[in-house]
């Protein structure tokens, strides 16, 4: 029986920012004073437990009466990186995959993959223009961009590959933000484009995520104690946010999100 679903992604994926969202300490004030909402940050156990049951594939998985699939069962699969995922898919015998009903994988177009580290445009930029950043490590990234356009077609025939070849299982690809960019590509595969999630959010539709979560104010930095308090009733800050804040999915987001990708399944 197939009764099993593979999420495999990045942050958007994991449930990050949810910690700030729900944990203890960014709800109360005094913790906050002392400490403010500085990212990175270390995750402890409530952080973890706060993320795990409250993310939208445990949400997908609850609705369908599925299970989220051990990955640690196919080492190599756990393992890869997210951007060679669909690689080490393409020679995953489907007889290891008997008992998955789905896939549901966040492509990533825009992010440098390294040594099990990823990189934003911006994270790339600041590497470029580090003085103590070795020149070796400087021209990984840019042989990376100079063959961009190859790499993200490469990353559509292996998706269509792993369509073909893993029948039985019904893929969906969530795009976080960059999809418009990739349309153009994307038409050129329509077995990818097909199966690329919906979200709707407040009656609006769209196949990129975060433009409809910032525009209906649905990240965390806009729906979590931490940021929307921070700020007293004379204008002041009551603690330090530091350099940037947290803009990944909230709680109603993720049931949002969840929602969304429930219809799609069940459409078919």
């Amino acid at each position: 029986m197939r009764n099993k679903i593979i999420f495999k992604g990045s942050s958007y994926t994991i449930g990050l920012g949810l910690d700030l969202e729900l944990s203890n300490r960014y709800n109360d004030d005094t913790w906050l004073k002392s400490n403010g909402v500085i990212l990175p940050k270390e995750h402890t156990k409530e952080d973890w437990y706060n993320i795990n049951i409250n993310r939208w594939p445990k949400k997908v998985c609850e609705k369908l009466g599925k299970e989220e699939y051990n990955l640690q069962n196919l080492n190599r699969l756990h393992r890869c990186m997210l951007s060679d995922f669909m690689l080490e898919l393409s020679i995953t015998p489907t007889q290891s995959l008997k008992d998955v009903s789905h896939i549901i994988y966040e492509p990533q177009g825009t992010r440098f993959f390294h040594n099990n580290e990823q990189f934003t445009p911006t994270e790339m930029l600041n590497k470029i223009n580090d003085s103590n950043v070795p020149q070796s490590e400087k021209q990984l990234m840019y042989d990376w961009l100079d063959n961009h356009d190859a790499y993200i077609e490469n990353s559509f025939k292996l998706m269509e590959l792993c369509i073909e070849k893993h029948s039985e299982i019904q893929f969906l690809f969530f795009y976080f933000y960059e999809h418009e960019y990739l349309n153009k590509s994307i038409k050129r595969y329509p077995k990818i484009g097909e199966r690329i999630v919906n979200f709707t959010i407040n009656g609006e539709t769209s196949t990129s995520l975060y433009p409809l979560i910032k525009k209906h104010k649905l990240r965390v930095c806009d729906t979590a104690y931490c940021y929307t308090h921070r700020i007293d009733e004379f204008g002041n800050e009551r603690w330090n946010i530091g350099d940037y804040v947290d803009e990944h999915p909230g709680v109603k987001a993720q049931e949002m999100i969840a929602e969304s990708i429930i219809n799609q399944i069940t459409k078919k």
